[in-house]
């Protein structure tokens, strides 16, 4: 399937509603649940106890600038990885979501990225 659009490419993968119930909870659960851990153990690595109680009151402004970006950021890899997650085991195959051909072509992923 050479020329295949977007559309066939989805008639491959499995889309069943409560496959997207389930994704949807894996993903917030990665988010949400892990991503917090993960913005903890941020905060924690950066400013010991002080980074602990600013973490419980929200207030990040002790980390300084760069800390606090970290902290806040670091639940979004969680999210990806629940994404990639659920994709993958869920809804595969993962490759429709970037191409409807069987690979991917570097060459118009270079163009992309040029214009």
């Amino acid at each position: 399937m050479k020329n295949a659009t977007y559309v066939e490419a989805a008639r491959r993968g499995s889309h069943r509603w409560w496959q997207y119930l389930l994704g949807l909870v894996i993903i917030l659960f990665a988010w949400l649940v892990v991503g917090t851990v993960g913005s903890l153990l941020v905060a924690i690595a950066i400013g010991g106890q002080e980074g602990f109680a600013a973490f419980r009151q929200a207030d990040y402004s002790t980390l300084g600038s760069v800390g606090s970006f970290l902290v806040i950021m670091a639940g979004f890899p969680c999210f990806l990885a629940g994404t990639l997650a659920t994709v993958s085991l869920i809804h595969h195959p993962p490759l429709t979501l970037i191409t409807a051909q069987e690979k991917i072509s570097w060459y118009r992923v270079g163009q992309r990225f040029v214009a």
